[in-house]
């Protein structure tokens, strides 16, 4: 079993983490840059409480509904995957 080495843990954690944010700050500004005025209608919808919030919630419902419609596919993808693999063993048998 190897032992982990503090030394260069300690070197490499800061320096991965300075990129990783650097990346970050990176993709912020292509983002906003790509976006151009369709930020300003959402900071306006971030300045006031309640436009925000029903905003974030209501994107948030879409997004949880379609992930649960995918879900539901894809079950119902692997249960006729289980009823043909189910049917190919019959047939082997027969």
């Amino acid at each position: 079993m190897t032992e982990l080495a503090p030394l260069p843990m300690t070197i490499k954690l800061p320096g991965g983490l300075a990129l990783f944010l650097y990346g970050m700050e990176k993709m912020t500004d292509g983002l906003k840059a790509a976006a151009g005025r369709q930020m300003d209608v959402l900071a306006k919808l971030r300045g006031n409480a309640f436009p925000g919030a029903s905003t974030g919630a209501a994107v948030t419902a879409v997004i949880a509904l379609s992930m649960g419609a995918l879900g539901r596919i894809e079950q119902a993808g692997d249960a006729r995957g289980v009823r043909n693999d189910l049917l190919q063993k019959l047939q082997l048998l027969a």
